[in-house]
């Protein structure tokens, strides 16, 4: 009687590292912060093209709970936002990652 092994189908997504997430964050918000400009109102339709529309790494219900939270929140809206975004994506250095690389510029 011989063992089989089980091979993961070929489009099975390998688990991916914390830092490989952090490089994402850098490389994903680093341009953000050269285009920018406007206002916290443009920056969240900015945020939203960006992080709902093309990378998909929050859905509408997500995003527009963030947003609600960074309206409930003192200080500008648009930066809650950036952290908040960055943060459910990479945690606590993920969202550092993505604030510095937002307001670098």
């Amino acid at each position: 009687m011989g063992y089989s092994t089980i091979e993961a189908p070929s489009d099975a997504v390998a688990p991916r590292s914390w830092q490989d997430e952090v490089k994402e964050i850098a490389y994903s918000f680093a341009p953000l912060g050269f285009i920018a400009f406007g206002g916290p109102q443009a920056h969240i339709a900015l945020l939203h093209a960006q992080f709902v529309e093309t990378h998909g790494w929050l859905g509408d219900d997500a995003f527009l709970e963030l947003l609600a939270l960074g309206h409930a929140l003192p200080g500008p809206t648009s930066t809650q936002m950036v952290v908040a975004v960055a943060a459910s994506r990479g945690g606590i250095v993920g969202a550092l990652v993505g604030f510095i690389f937002w307001g670098l510029p």
